[in-house]
């Protein structure tokens, strides 16, 4: 591959971690003059959109090696602040507006683990009503739970609905999408991430029967239109990659951010790679 190439893959990963000229410009008009929800202010976000980043000073004048260590490097922490701190503004609009309902939020997926490579990256928010939860019923306290006669189904397509309509009043200016058949998309209006609000239900796996660490329970999800339930187990991947990051001296994450850089700038070039964030992940 020539240097030119790699060339071109050295702007456009700095176009990805630091935003497109359209996400930029909408993100200095926002912070024009204030700081919203405690967010860095116009002047720290003018500093780190100017600034270089540490490693487009290193590699020595060669394209490839440059290439590799950004592709490796998180995003400016500031970056994965704002997309923290855009979801706990829709958490806390969702946990005041639905009082009467016991709610858990939680994050998941590639800004939760550290691992994007955007820095104007989305972010999944889980909604978890308490009201209901499924369990393993092969499971060591499977005795210990108490029946309902409620459908999961129904309380999650409730949930789904009054999220729906309340972030609409709560973000008026904001674009609420109800398409996606798992989630709602929140985007524009004043906030600087889109965010996908995943409405779910606790599921206490056979592993969290036996431990009770919440690394070890899953969520159930669901697939609207099919009206089929999907189990997941975010808690234990997001704990799994963590271990074993430590345990390389943070060698995984960097080689997750390595593979995820390399599909986009392939498919940029051309070619598609059939893995999703968490296929490479896992």
């Amino acid at each position: 591959m020539s240097s030119s190439t790699f060339s071109d893959r050295i702007q456009r990963m700095k176009k990805r971690r630091k935003g497109s000229p359209e996400q930029v410009k909408v993100a200095m008009e926002s912070y024009r003059g204030m700081a919203m929800d405690g967010l860095e202010s116009y002047d720290v976000l003018k500093s780190v959109l100017s600034s270089q980043e540490e490693w487009e000073r290193r590699g020595k004048g060669d394209n490839a090696t440059r290439y590799v260590i950004g592709a490796m490097q998180p995003v400016e922490s500031q970056y994965t602040e704002v997309s923290v701190k855009t979801a706990k503004r829709i958490e806390n609009q969702l946990e005041k507006r639905l009082s009467e309902h016991q709610l858990d939020f939680r994050l998941q997926g590639s800004v939760a683990l550290d691992i994007h490579i955007k820095g104007f990256s989305d972010v999944d928010l889980l909604v978890i009503d308490k009201q209901m939860l499924m369990y393993d019923r092969g499971g060591v306290r499977q005795h210990l739970y108490t029946p309902t006669t409620k459908n999961e189904d129904d309380v999650i397509l409730i949930l789904r609905n009054m999220a729906r309509d309340e972030l609409k009043k709560a973000f008026p200016e904001a674009d609420v999408d109800d398409e996606n058949n798992k989630s709602l998309r929140i985007t524009g209006g004043s906030l600087q991430r889109e965010v996908d609000v995943v409405p779910a239900i606790w599921w206490d796996s056979s592993d969290y029967q036996v431990t009770q660490e919440e690394s070890d329970r899953g969520v159930m999800i669901l697939h609207r239109e099919k009206r089929e339930r999907i189990y997941n187990s975010p808690f234990v991947h997001i704990k799994r990659i963590e271990s074993k990051c430590n345990r390389s001296n943070g060698g995984l994450r960097k080689s997750i951010r390595l593979l995820k850089t390399v599909k986009a700038d392939c498919k940029d070039e051309g070619t598609e790679i059939g893995l999703n964030s968490y296929d490479i992940t896992s």
